[in-house]
């Protein structure tokens, strides 16, 4: 992979202060895309069959909260690999192979993701949403999260490596500070994702069943701890930018 010059990289299109060095979409980003549609299409059609009256019509509409809590999920995957690949543009083996392994795993969990947001949906509405997957008592719960939870884990850190790629690639890409900084808070927020599963599904795995069935919660606390370690990165990033000036 050739180094990029700064005549080079000065020609690139800029998005929030980040050179776009993939601009140009690839045969891989152009995979991938269809991938993550074909994805979507299994969320939506996975499940259920046509109505064939207005009470099935009304039944099957009140699944759209699932779909839609299920659907952000897969956009959110999407986003960031669309980032990653716009900001770096590498097309590299190692890249290739931890995006199909993303894929995979993408594809393998669509069903388990469906699944789970229906059943919270119906817990959060007390039973006003459908649920798609029947429970036959609290032991379900917890099991469903550590299927999820694996899940999650593995796309976390698939995510973590993508982005540790540039970092490790920032001389022949030429990342100034700034590019540097963003690749890191990238880096850690995925970090966090994946701690962050690593926790919920050791609750889940072993607290009793009673306490297990809230190791889902454990997720909300996300953007509390992605916002706090992004404003770290940012301090430590503006301290060094005024002692080099």
């Amino acid at each position: 992979m050739k180094k990029w010059t700064e005549d080079e990289l000065n020609k690139l299109p800029v998005e929030e202060g980040f050179r776009l060095r993939g601009y140009l979409m690839t045969r891989l980003e152009t995979f991938t895309d269809a991938a993550f549609a074909f994805a979507i299409t299994m969320l939506v059609i996975s499940i259920g069959k046509i109505p064939g009256n207005l009470n099935e019509l009304i039944s099957a509409l009140k699944t759209t909260p699932a779909l839609i809590m299920a659907f952000a999920m897969i956009f959110l995957f999407w986003s960031n690999h669309r980032f990653w690949s716009r900001q770096f543009g590498l097309d590299t083996f190692s890249s290739r192979l931890i995006t199909f392994g993303l894929i995979f795993i993408l594809l393998v969990y669509v069903y388990p993701l469906r699944l789970m947001a229906s059943l919270l949906m119906s817990l959060f509405s007390n039973g006003f949403f459908p649920s798609e997957f029947v429970v036959s008592g609290l032991n379900d719960i917890p099991k469903l999260f550590i299927i999820y939870g694996i899940g999650f884990i593995l796309i976390s850190t698939l995510f973590s490596l993508l982005f540790y790629q540039g970092w490790n690639r920032a001389d022949e890409l030429s990342l100034n500070k700034f590019e540097k900084k963003e690749t890191a808070t990238a880096i850690a927020a995925w970090v966090i994702c994946t701690l962050t599963g690593l926790i919920a599904t050791g609750m889940a795995v072993f607290a009793p069943p009673h306490i297990g069935v809230f190791s889902g919660f454990i997720y909300s606390t996300l953007p509390i701890t992605i916002y706090f370690v992004s404003r770290k990165i940012l301090s430590d990033y503006k301290k060094d930018t005024k002692l080099n000036n």
